[in-house]
């Protein structure tokens, strides 16, 4: 079974030298396989972020390692953990990228999915399965330049189930889709993700962890618990 992200004992501060030391991630050891589907929950300030931020290169590792399919990140270069990521979509609160376009969401997804080589003729099915999951249908015909950021998020998430990267992890959940809506839109990741690996950040694993394979709980910095369901993956087996 093959090691997506793996992590050896990794804690952070980002008040390296103030004593003493508070740490917002503990000595935390955890695997992710690839093709599984995995959840990582736990409260605010339980260090679901800054675990995404090591893992992504934003902030240095310094204790501990991490392993991207097999390789080292501590001490890596921008370079290289960029190359490492390039099979992954991350929708995060706060994307270095920013999408405005002046068209309208509807013309821009076509345009997205054609790119994607996606069949003509099965393009306004996709659109509309995947808009109505992620609370974006009312938006379709709404021009692009004019969305909240919140939109705007929903649109990096729409990206990432659509496109060819294996690999998705997306931060923040519950403010990206809506409790009433959590059910549908796994439902939807279970019956059009099969190839994917998928890494989901929420505050709670209300309704979320009937679904996926593990459940990673985080909590003021430590890892609490930690559930495997089965070593088959959800995506592949009846519920």
């Amino acid at each position: 079974m093959k090691k997506l992200i793996s992590l050896n004992e990794v804690s952070y501060t980002y008040n390296e030298n103030v004593e003493p030391r508070k740490f917002v991630l503990n000595n935390v050891s955890f695997d992710i396989n690839e093709n599984f589907f995995t959840l990582i929950f736990g409260e605010n300030n339980s260090g679901k972020t800054t675990l995404l931020k090591l893992i992504n290169g934003e902030l240095n590792l310094i204790y501990g390692d991490i392993k991207i399919e097999g390789e080292s990140i501590k001490g890596a270069s921008r370079t290289k953990i960029n190359k490492l990521l390039q099979k992954f979509s991350i929708v995060t609160n706060n994307p270095i990228d920013q999408i405005i376009y002046d068209s309208k969401l509807k013309d821009y997804l076509e345009f997205y999915l054609q790119n994607h080589h996606y069949k003509k003729e099965v393009i306004p099915q996709v659109i509309d399965e995947v808009c109505k999951v992620t609370n974006l249908k009312s938006s379709l015909n709404k021009s692009i330049q004019y969305f909240k950021s919140s939109d705007l998020r929903k649109l990096y998430l729409v990206q990432a189930l659509l496109s060819s990267k294996k690999y998705i992890i997306v931060d923040d959940l519950q403010t990206l889709v809506p409790t009433k809506m959590i059910e549908d839109f796994m439902l939807y990741l279970k019956e059009n993700c099969k190839d994917k690996t998928i890494i989901l950040i929420s505050d709670t694993d209300e309704i979320i962890s009937d679904y996926v394979d593990k459940v990673l709980e985080l909590n003021d910095g430590l890892l609490v618990e930690e559930i495997i369901y089965s070593e088959v993956p959800r995506l592949e087996r009846d519920f």
